[in-house]
């Protein structure tokens, strides 16, 4: 009786359960003082400037500098910054908007989607012997900067790394290394260069651009298409995909804008390779999109295929096994339902909200994780409980299929990596198997 009611709990919380895909959270990031919009509206780019200023600005020059991918999980996105060189001096500066310290509650603010990122100063020839070191690419992209906004972003840039300045609000989409460059150089073009790229439709969305870097590391790549939202799903432009910082680089390698005096100029005709790292030494980001469905499919079969054959035999031993890896699977599976469910409610992780994936995966799986163990110890009662438990959730994944598939305009999220992992786990460890053997 007790497991039946528990079941019943279960099937009518679960039932509700996406409802807790809206936030407690606000949002904030329109609003926050240090957003890039809110702190370029502070300054004039039309501006007039005197000779003998517009004498020192023929004398800088601006460039965009990408690094290319890293080891760390940080680095695989590549990264960007604007260094400007000081022709008279020989002496180059480098402003990074991507510096950030595992310190001061890192990890905290991190889960609560509240980290802030610093902005530097440093030296652009330091720079460049550091990222050597880690054998990365280093590409520099000369732009033609109109001389007579360089004062005005130079003034910024060094208002933004002064002591009380130097933070934002960082969001991997919105508000990151690249977008704020990208801010930077459209606002000193008078906003020629968001005007042409919200035009470009981009054929790829913001999900399969990650996909593309995270490829090749499947366990990473599973976990951040389970916590990413449909709202990463929809269509974008070429505006949008420039967070990337390969991406910025490219856009503004084919971007044209017109002068003050009506000249057509181009902004940025050629890529300088400063440095080329060596070959295979780690893996290289996707050229273009390729779905991690398939193979996610056929591993999340085989394995629940293995579990099931060994949880359901004769022999004790092998039967043990089977169980317990059911249930390490399900503690594993309610455990990231958990943080899902956090950050769904608690934290300011936007791109987390309205995830569908909490109807299927919710935290009372955790149920099932327990009747997993129970009857890893021989408890009959909870053996067939958990496999009622499975079969509820299998028939709970097929309606959601069905519903997703009938109304594709509201049930966007591309989450069939995810949906395709667990149909075969609970297909496999449900009550069905045994009435299909019947």
């Amino acid at each position: 009786m007790f497991y039946r009611r528990t079941l019943f709990i279960i099937i009518l919380i679960s039932i509700l359960n996406p409802l807790a895909s809206f936030s407690l959270k606000e949002e904030r990031r329109a609003s926050d003082p240090r957003s890039s919009q809110n702190f370029l509206a502070n300054y004039d780019f039309s501006k007039g400037i005197t000779p003998q200023q517009l004498e020192v600005a023929k004398n800088l020059d601006f460039s965009l500098v990408t690094f290319g991918r890293g080891d760390k999980i940080y680095l695989w996105f590549g990264h960007t910054a604007l260094a400007i060189t000081d022709k008279k001096s020989n002496r180059s500066v480098l402003y990074d908007y991507g510096i950030f310290s595992f310190d001061d509650n890192f990890y905290q603010t991190f889960a609560m989607g509240d980290l802030n990122y610093q902005v530097w100063a440093t030296s652009t020839e330091m720079r460049f012997e550091l990222t050597k070191e880690e054998k990365r690419d280093i590409t520099v992209l000369p732009l033609n900067i109109p001389d007579e906004t360089k004062l005005t972003i130079l003034e910024l840039l060094n208002f933004n790394v002064s002591e009380g300045n130097n933070t934002y609000l960082y969001h991997h989409y919105e508000e990151n290394c690249s977008t704020r460059i990208r801010d930077i150089i459209d606002k000193a073009v008078d906003g020629q260069l968001k005007m042409w790229a919200t035009t470009v439709k981009f054929e790829e969305t913001l999900r399969q651009l990650v996909i593309r870097h995270s490829y090749n590391a499947p366990f990473i790549d599973w976990l951040l298409n389970f916590l990413q939202s449909g709202t990463i799903d929809k269509p974008i432009t070429l505006w949008d995909a420039m967070f990337l910082p390969s991406i910025l680089e490219e856009a503004l390698n084919n971007f044209t804008y017109v002068n003050a005096k009506g000249e057509p100029i181009s902004l940025a005709p050629k890529v300088e390779v400063e440095y080329k790292a060596p070959q295979n030494i780690r893996s290289k980001t996707l050229e273009k999109y390729k779905s991690t469905t398939p193979r996610t499919f056929i591993v999340a079969t085989l394995v629940a295929l293995l579990i099931s054959f060994l949880s359901r035999s004769s022999f004790k031993v092998i039967k043990k096994i089977g169980f317990t890896l059911n249930t390490l699977l399900n503690f594993v599976a309610f455990t990231l339902s958990l943080l899902l469910f956090f950050m769904l409610l608690f934290s300011y992780h936007d791109v987390t909200y309205y995830n569908e994936n909490i109807i299927f995966v919710n935290p009372f799986l955790g149920y099932l994780a327990l009747m997993s163990l129970l009857a890893l110890f021989g408890n009959k009662k909870a053996e067939r409980a958990f496999k009622k438990g499975n079969s509820f959730f299998l028939i709970l994944t097929i309606a959601f299929i069905v519903v997703k598939t009938l109304l594709p305009n509201y049930f966007y999220q591309q989450n069939w990596q995810i949906i395709l992992t667990m149909v075969p786990l609970y297909l496999f460890n449900s009550s069905f198997i045994e009435k299909l053997k019947g």
